[in-house]
């Protein structure tokens, strides 16, 4: 009968407990790895971020819906209808897009516009304003959407879509300021008493400008539609905000302007 070495069979009865350890070792870190993945994309869904909420007073609840791909700068609602319910618009950056859903479906998430910047890959740009408005007085609301761009450094945009069934671009507008960040605009009455200016300010240089939906015969007979521009006044510092209305309650709608601090001037 033949024997193994005793020194021959302790080195494989190592060799077996050490590949049992391996074996238990990597089965333990793909467990770990599965766990993990699952538990991240819990925190990421949709689906379960919509059940977080936040209890702030007897009458208020905090609800958050969904998680967006990129960092939310601003936001607009249009309000429901017969026909429609209640739409979020979401504007993000670093990419400058715009996302929408429905307040009654947050998982149905759309992509509404992508990449409205000069530099989609690597470049910063961000919706810096958004706003929902009938412009034109054509019973269809109009999404009206503003970019800061910031990387590389460039002139600000404006954005017109009316809302139809199928969102339709009615312009925008490359204003060609010295300031690249947009930080608001308001609404000011036409002289016809139905359509609406889109007055803005900006960051940096105080530039403050008019915009307007353009749609007709132009002199020599082309037809042509977009929006259409001007620079309407010069603030002495950084434009930080603007907001219109009847402030002295006579029937007059005004623009308020806000600046920032620059040298020599206060805000």
């Amino acid at each position: 009968m033949l024997m193994q070495p005793p020194r021959l069979a302790r080195l494989r009865l190592v060799f077996r407990w050490t590949s049992w350890a391996i074996v238990a070792v990597g089965l333990l870190l793909v467990v770990r790895l599965v766990a993990s993945t699952v538990s991240s994309r819990m925190r990421a869904s949709p689906r379960a971020a919509s059940f977080i909420v936040h209890e702030l007073s007897d009458s208020w609840r905090l609800r958050q819906l969904r998680e967006l791909p990129e960092s939310v700068r601003t936001l607009a609602v249009r309000s429901s209808s017969e026909e429609a319910p209640e739409d979020v618009f979401v504007g993000t950056g670093p990419s400058g897009s715009i996302y929408r859903f429905p307040t009654n479906l947050p998982d149905l998430l759309v992509p509404f516009a992508i990449g409205l910047g000069d530099r989609i890959k690597y470049g910063t740009c961000d919706i810096s304003s958004l706003a929902v408005r009938d412009l034109d007085d054509d019973g269809v609301s109009e999404l009206i959407a503003e970019t800061s761009q910031i990387e590389p450094r460039g002139r600000p945009r404006l954005y017109i879509w009316s809302l139809r069934d199928v969102p339709v671009l009615r312009g925008m507008a490359r204003t060609d300021i010295a300031s690249s960040w947009s930080h608001g605009f308001s609404f000011l009455p036409r002289a016809d008493g139905r359509s609406q200016f889109v007055v803005s300010t900006y960051c940096g240089r105080g530039e403050v400008v008019e915009y307007a939906l353009r749609r007709g015969f132009s002199r020599g007979g082309f037809w042509s539609e977009g929006v259409s521009w001007r620079r309407i006044a010069q603030l002495p510092a950084s434009g930080e905000g603007t907001q219109s209305g009847d402030v002295e309650n006579d029937g007059e709608t005004v623009v308020c302007l806000g600046t920032g601090f620059a040298d020599g001037h206060g805000a």
